[in-house]
């Protein structure tokens, strides 16, 4: 894990949230958080990080709101959406070039998931759809803009007691260790995002 950017996380786990305007945000940019679910548990030890929930940011009448893929896909306010997270912090990452963009294009491909059940399994089709990979999708077909590196199951760290029984009770004996899968540090980690410089009010 890069150490700057766990020192930036720990500064906003400590820091009061600020105005989404008073942040810059703009359409298109992607926000992490660490969710308060039993299952950010398991996905933080399966990845080392403790980003475990993502969406992307569209403003809506001036208002900043957050699509995203829980139960079912669709979107939240901003205030909602970090109060969410731990301690109610978060980071937000945005395309190093995104002149040439159209984010209505973005924003069009993102609403034909919403209604979407969420995949407890983190599979790959469209039937049902998680978080990361909500994200990822969405860039893909807007843009043909690949954000993270795709992996396999068998690439996490599935070793913790949490992580193993979550596999468990969803798997049973047969994990798919080689099915395709996103989570949301591998989108964190992009080298064609950037992270956007917070103001504090």
């Amino acid at each position: 894990m890069n150490l700057r950017f766990i020192a930036l996380f720990v500064v906003l786990l400590l820091s009061n949230v600020a105005g989404a305007r008073d942040w810059g945000l703009e359409d298109g940019d992607i926000i992490f958080h660490t969710s308060l679910s039993r299952q950010s548990v398991a996905i933080e030890a399966a990845t080392s990080s403790p980003l475990t929930h993502v969406g992307i940011i569209f403003f809506e009448d001036g208002n900043p709101v957050v699509y995203e893929a829980v139960q079912p896909v669709k979107k939240t306010s901003f205030n909602e959406w970090i109060s969410r997270g731990k301690n109610g912090s978060y980071v937000v990452r945005r395309l190093k070039d995104k002149s040439n963009l159209d984010m209505a294009k973005l924003k069009k491909q993102v609403s034909t998931f919403l209604g979407k059940n969420y995949d407890s399994q983190f599979g790959w089709s469209d039937s049902r759809i998680y978080c990361s990979e909500f994200v990822w999708k969405a860039y893909d077909r807007a843009f043909n803009i690949q954000i993270g590196t795709l992996k396999t199951m068998k690439d996490l760290d599935l070793t913790h007691p949490v992580v193993e029984q979550i596999l468990k009770e969803r798997y049973g004996k047969s994990v798919p260790m080689e099915m395709t899968i996103i989570t949301p540090v591998d989108l964190f980690e992009s080298n064609l995002l950037r992270t956007i410089s917070f103001k504090r009010s």
